[in-house]
């Protein structure tokens, strides 16, 4: 029974130690979207436009002078000095921070925006049902880039160099890949369920990440999409609701239906990070500056989290990790598994399939890997310190 009630502990709940969110003064709404400049940091919300905050979200303002009714905004950008920001009513810009804004849709011929990104002194909009849209001169004037991927939801945008990503939803193949500046569109989806919708990208190097709002969790490639593998080890069910996805440094941060998870290692494994949150707790959006990472939730405002904390966290769960010994390597019949904690061990192969999952015994864990094909695996370690990882490669 003790080993029962441990397992169910450690499959439902693994945090961070000693990191909390703190809510900021910016409460009761739903936030869609956040942008961050410096200690800027713009919100935008469901009903009530765009707030700004001058102060790391110490305070806000609302600043819609400019902006069409009760407007919903989705996303922004911000390029040099300018902001830019779409929702239904298209996409506006501001060249004062905020105080101001002007339209700036013309070329334009469907003006629900969900998406944004700059690629170099490009500005990119998905739009809801028209595709992708490009501006080359600040946003004065767009032009439709839409070969292949015509008349599509456009939920997610995410460029490097020439390359980008573009997440839809609504028909079968929901991601696309364009290697040169949208010209040409590519589906690229073997690997990933139908029907699914994409509404957060994020690249690190080579490799790409792709959150889905349908409950099928994070997805991974490192071949620009030709193939991808589902990396949900960690998350909970509700957490396979993927809003956001943001990259700071090594951390790779998830916004999901059940608050914030971070993974640390490509998406081997995810931890929770919600500490602080209210119960409810759907994260939509997560952007991050050089001081904290700011959420924005359902009906509950814009939470932040200092860098500082997460990052003491984290050395814990390091420390953790290098308590854990995994041996013979390489391996022919049986590997030992030496941890300092009771917890829970997984084993996976490097693309993420699950293999087997058994509890420890003791401080020293044998495992029988004779039946396993040769190549590497990764070894999992979840205790109520943390998660370890550790390689093996079985002969």
């Amino acid at each position: 029974m003790k080993k029962l009630l441990l397992i169910f502990s450690l499959s439902c709940m693994i945090t961070i130690a000693n990191a909390q969110w703190q809510h900021t003064s910016l409460d009761s709404n739903f936030i869609q979207s956040i942008i961050t400049k410096g200690d800027t940091i713009f919100a935008g919300s469901l009903k009530n436009g765009v707030f700004r905050s001058l102060n790391n979200g110490g305070s806000w303002t609302m600043v819609n002078t400019g902006l069409p009714g009760t407007v919903v905004v989705y996303a922004f950008a911000i390029k040099d000095s300018t902001v830019f920001t779409g929702g239904y009513g298209g996409v506006y810009k501001s060249t004062d921070y905020g105080d101001n804004w002007t339209p700036a849709y013309t070329g334009m011929t469907n003006n629900g925006i969900w998406s944004m990104a700059l690629r170099g002194n490009d500005i990119i909009a998905g739009t809801y049902g028209g595709g992708l849209y490009l501006s080359s001169n600040n946003g004065n004037n767009w032009d439709s880039i839409n070969n292949g991927i015509a008349n599509r939801c456009i939920m997610a945008i995410n460029t490097k160099g020439d390359s980008i990503f573009a997440g839809t939803y609504g028909n079968v193949g929901s991601i696309f890949f364009s290697p040169n500046n949208g010209v040409n569109w590519d589906s690229v989806n073997n690997g990933m369920p139908p029907l699914i919708w994409i509404d957060a990208i994020a690249r690190k190097g080579d490799t790409t990440f792709a959150g889905d709002r349908s409950c099928m969790g994070v997805f991974r490639t490192t071949n620009y999409g030709q193939s991808w593998t589902a990396v949900n080890t960690g998350l909970t069910i509700d957490a396979e609701y993927v809003n956001s996805l943001t990259l700071k440094d090594n951390y790779l941060f998830a916004g999901t239906g059940d608050g914030v998870f971070i993974t640390t290692n490509n998406g081997n494994n995810w931890v929770a990070k919600n500490n602080g949150l209210p119960s409810y707790h759907i994260v939509r959006t997560i952007a991050i500056n050089n001081k904290f990472i700011f959420a924005g939730l359902d009906s509950f405002g814009v939470w932040r989290l200092p860098l500082s904390e997460l990052s003491a966290g984290f050395e814990e769960m390091n420390n953790h990790e290098r308590n854990i010994a995994v041996y013979p390597n390489p391996a022919t019949n049986h590997i030992n598994i030496e941890t300092s904690s009771e917890g829970i061990i997984t084993i996976s192969t490097i693309q993420g399939q699950l293999i087997k999952t058994t509890a420890t015994s003791g401080s020293k864990t044998n495992v029988d890997v004779s039946a396993l094909p040769c190549g590497v695996y990764i070894v999992e370690v979840r205790t109520e310190k943390g998660i370890g990882v550790k390689k093996f490669i079985k002969e």
